[in-house]
């Protein structure tokens, strides 16, 4: 899932950006212990852009019978622009039988 903005802008944009695990969320939450090293950091558009991505480092393996997990990544404290979408959340997926990789979120 691409960081988008609905229209280019004449300003610079930024959002803060984490990742979050969600105690008690549903099933297939990947676990920032073993699957993913957990990051932050801030994503900036220049003006006239409206799409960038955001990097999470997968930690890989290769256990057949582990199905696709879910990374959250929370986006906080815009500038110059208003967050939409799903409160201020984006995900990620980690597909089976994943291999140390970064993924786009």
């Amino acid at each position: 899932m691409p960081v988008t903005l609905s229209a280019p802008t004449t300003q610079t944009v930024t959002v803060q950006w984490a990742t979050l695990f969600v105690p008690g969320a549903p099933a297939g939450q990947a676990d920032p212990a073993t699957d993913y090293t957990p990051n932050l950091g801030t994503v900036i558009f220049a003006p006239g852009q409206t799409s960038k991505t955001v990097a999470v480092t997968v930690t890989g393996d290769t256990d057949g019978g582990e199905p696709d997990e879910y990374i959250v990544v929370s986006f906080s404290n815009p500038t110059n622009a208003l967050m939409g979408g799903n409160w201020g959340l984006g995900f990620g997926v980690i597909t089976n039988d994943d291999r140390s990789t970064t993924l786009t979120v």
